[in-house]
């Protein structure tokens, strides 16, 4: 995760920073600190962040978090979300810190609570676009039958004689003319269906499964759905 990470910030600080401050081209926004993590007390609930005061440095530090943000699945602008912030709330951080106009700024990318944690939404995007691209260029191309076991919120297990496999069902489907279905209501336990996409050996069996498959199209009976295109 870290490795994604530093790998991403510039992109993020350049699109997700120099979008919201005025900062003069020979104070373009600079990485100081690749990731940081750290506890500590909301002080205050600002438009653009938090005041966080941080006890393993006895000081209170200007938390960056303007921007769009992802929490539960659904995006959220920093406007949208900043009321579940309070004073006196305990927080975990994973943040970067950048140089802008002659200071060091904190740019929050991940803060936890007791109950609820958010992501920065360009970090999200850009991890799963990583990760997709990781497994493309591990896994193997295979057309193969199989049937299903399991259905779940967003995958299902199909299993071919002693062979089982996690299908990644994220994302939106269409039929074969460009409509928006819902795959769950053509796939359902017991189900024969017909797989082509991307397979790769997991590191280690995860719900029972040893492969893990990003299907690009399915064909249920006379019926084909495809993984729309993004």
């Amino acid at each position: 995760m870290s490795r994604i990470l530093g790998i991403l910030l510039v992109i993020i600080v350049v699109l997700s920073i120099a979008s919201v401050f005025t900062i003069a081209v020979e104070a373009k926004p600079k990485i100081v600190r690749r990731t940081v993590r750290f506890s500590g007390v909301v002080e205050e609930v600002r438009d653009k962040g938090l005041k966080v005061y941080v006890e393993g440095i006895n000081r209170s530090i200007p938390l960056f978090c303007a921007g769009k943000w992802v929490k539960d699945r659904e995006v959220y602008n920093w406007s949208e979300i900043k009321d579940l912030f309070s004073e006196g709330m305990e927080i975990k951080v994973l943040a970067t810190v950048v140089r802008a106009s002659g200071r060091n700024v904190p740019v929050a990318l991940v803060i936890k609570t007791d109950s609820f944690t958010i992501y920065r939404a360009r970090l999200v995007k850009l991890i799963r676009r990583r990760i997709y691209r990781w497994i493309r260029s591990h896994a193997r191309r295979a057309t193969f039958n199989a049937t299903v076991s399991e259905v779940g919120d967003n995958y299902i297990i199909v299993t071919k004689g002693n062979v089982t496999g996690l299908v990644v069902m994220r994302g939106k489907w269409v039929s074969e003319n460009g409509t928006e279905v819902n795959w769950r209501d053509y796939i359902s336990p017991n189900t024969d269906v017909a797989i082509r996409g991307f397979v790769v050996k997991l590191p280690r069996e995860y719900k029972g499964a040893k492969y893990l498959v990003i299907p690009l199209g399915i064909k249920i009976g006379d019926t084909i759905i495809k993984r729309a295109r993004r």
